[in-house]
């Protein structure tokens, strides 16, 4: 093919070399396995290696122990990646409504680690079971808005609605309109129907926001969320190691949009939200 009519980021991906000129965070991963939650490789090396195969410089990591078994174990595993490897791994903290009382202590303790700078939550029933707009989750918005901390959360599929469909979603991002919500998997993993209901919560609301994870499932996925609610408004996530980071980036790089949509999903939007954009450098 003629590399001429082609991006930068295209033309280095298709001739196997890693990206260079620009910085890309991966706003969603995963560090260790736990029980019942099984991931390919669960050493920081061998997630470092692919990241450094197509040249991701951070990946966000939310512990897989803190989603199924022991949430305070499992920070403090995410932790110590972070501390071991602070060029490549920024650490979002589960919060557990099941132990609501105890949450707001929890964050205040991962967050005084300095490479921890977001949340993970996970609402559905088969983890933590309790809606994204229930009590439990109270504490999270508090200290997200005083701490100025964005927060990732699982969505769908439409089995889930009821505790992280688009309705309950839009209702935390009307009552919490200081906190950035990143909509997990853009809550699409059955059907293009499911999509369009959440493209059309974070058409209304300025802080929500949609995860590309699994979205390389749908053909042309990216370029039609791109066209529907803007390139400021989509932010490039993996699900990795539990999904393929080369396969979740490809959907990225193969867009049909410009290089610089591709560099603000791939890094910019994350980037403010974190409050690092100025931080990392090639």
């Amino acid at each position: 093919m003629d590399y001429k009519n082609k991006d930068l980021i295209l033309q280095s991906i298709e001739k196997d070399l890693p990206l260079e000129h620009i910085n890309v965070i991966d706003a969603h991963g995963h560090n260790g396995g736990s029980l019942g939650h099984w991931i390919p490789y669960d050493t920081p090396e061998g997630i470092i290696e692919t990241l450094d195969r197509v040249g991701i410089n951070k990946l966000c990591i939310s512990s897989m122990k803190s989603l199924a078994n022991d949430y305070k174990l499992g920070n403090q595993e995410m932790i110590d990646w972070t501390n071991k490897y602070p060029e490549k791994f920024i650490g979002l903290a589960v919060a557990n409504p099941r132990y609501a009382d105890d949450i707001y202590n929890e964050l205040t303790k991962c967050f005084k680690n300095k490479y921890v700078l977001g949340i993970k939550i996970h609402p559905a029933t088969y983890v933590h079971d309790h809606p994204i707009n229930g009590s439990g989750y109270e504490p999270v918005w508090e200290f997200a808005k005083k701490n100025n901390c964005p927060v990732l959360t699982h969505a769908g599929p439409r089995t889930e609605f009821h505790t992280c469909g688009p309705e309950v979603i839009a209702k935390v991002a009307s009552q919490h309109p200081g906190v950035n919500i990143l909509i997990g998997h853009c809550g699409s993993y059955d059907s293009w129907q499911s999509l369009d209901e959440y493209i059309s919560i974070v058409r209304q609301y300025d802080n929500l926001f949609l995860e590309t994870s699994t979205m390389n499932r749908f053909y042309r996925a990216v370029d039609y969320m791109v066209k529907r609610v803007g390139d400021e408004k989509v932010i490039f996530g993996s699900d990795g190691p539990f999904h393929s980071i080369i396969a979740e980036f490809g959907s990225i790089v193969y867009a049909r949009i410009s290089e610089k949509q591709k560099e603000n999903i791939l890094y910019y939007n994350i980037a403010k939200l974190l409050g690092i954009e100025k931080e990392i450098k090639k």
